[in-house]
């Protein structure tokens, strides 16, 4: 047997041993676990730029600014400015969970727009960074928090050390179904309206 026939049935031996033979084909999502993971982050920014375009939410081209666009994915030019960065996961094979990763809770950016991806459906959460984010000095429980429907979710460093990457593991039952996002998203739009004319009034009143 030559050396090319003997890799190749090492290997088609590892991917039935996997169950990678095992698609299912008739899920409308299967082909999700076929990327790898910087795959996956870009199909879920840019759905999320075609689902907000579809919205017809005006979003400004960012790509001129390689340094500051390293902070954010999506700047949303009108009605208002609002930064978002977008984090995607595929759920996992055993434990029914989403894992985002490279979130880095000192960047410059709005809310952090999570999107989980099944083999059958889309899942989110939209994560304030001014709210949702805390830092807990306690020695017991120092470090980065998320708050998620008033339960602490806190964020572990990717790599032992590294400060700027983290990841975020949540259950999939706290997740969201995508049929909601539309109205949420529309109900941050006027918040954010409705904080700017305050911030206005309150101005005014100093001077």
């Amino acid at each position: 047997m030559k050396p090319e026939e003997i890799l190749l049935n090492v290997i088609e031996d590892k991917y039935k041993e996997d169950k990678l033979d095992q698609k299912d084909t008739n899920k409308i999502f299967w082909k999700i676990v076929e990327f790898e993971a910087n795959a996956i982050g870009a199909i879920g920014e840019r759905f999320v730029k075609k689902l907000l375009k579809s919205f017809n939410v005006s979003l400004k081209d960012n790509n001129k600014d390689k340094t500051i666009h390293n902070e954010y994915d999506i700047w949303i030019n009108k009605p208002k400015k609002i930064l978002l960065e977008v984090k995607t996961a595929r759920l996992g094979k055993k434990v029914k969970t989403f894992q985002f990763n490279g979130i880095n809770p000192n960047y410059n950016y709005d809310y952090l727009i999570c999107i989980g991806i099944t083999k059958e459906d889309i899942y989110y959460r939209i994560i304030s960074k001014n709210v949702d984010f805390k830092y807990i000095h306690n020695k017991n429980q120092r470090g980065h928090w998320i708050d998620i429907d008033g339960k602490l979710w806190k964020i572990i460093e990717m790599n032992p050390g590294n400060s700027v990457n983290y990841k975020l593991t949540i259950n999939l039952k706290i997740m969201k179904h995508i049929s909601l996002f539309k109205e949420e998203f529309f109900n941050i739009l006027d918040l954010k309206e409705n904080e700017k004319k305050l911030q206005n009034i309150l101005k005014k009143e100093i001077k």
